[in-house]
């Protein structure tokens, strides 16, 4: 992963979020005890891809996600600490949002 040539340059956070993504989806791969033909079918179900390796970011999150929720179904991963939203992803969820539930947020 990483670089140790002089001539190197650095990975960018986009390329460190990816690297994580892949290897969270591995070792959930190892706990769901999926083989490799099974973990491409789920991949191509979920993605249209079957290597996580050739995911955007997005679709990477979204694998993620889906094999986290099937290991904590079948008990083998403890469930996830979500993280607080960002600025601009709480104003996106707000916008979706109806008035009462805004309104509800207000008063909570």
């Amino acid at each position: 992963m990483g670089c140790r040539s002089k001539g190197c340059a650095p990975l960018t956070r986009p390329q460190i979020k990816m690297s994580i993504h892949t290897a969270a989806i591995h070792v959930l791969k190892s706990k769901l005890g999926l083989s490799d033909d099974d973990y491409r079918a789920l991949l191509a179900n979920l993605t249209g891809k079957t290597s996580s390796k050739d995911m955007t970011l997005a679709q990477q999150r979204t694998v993620r996600e889906h094999m986290q929720g099937l290991a904590e179904r079948m008990g083998v991963a403890q469930p996830t600490r979500r993280r607080p939203l960002s600025q601009a992803e709480f104003d996106q969820v707000k916008q979706q949002t109806s008035p009462k539930e805004r309104k509800l947020w207000a008063l909570w």
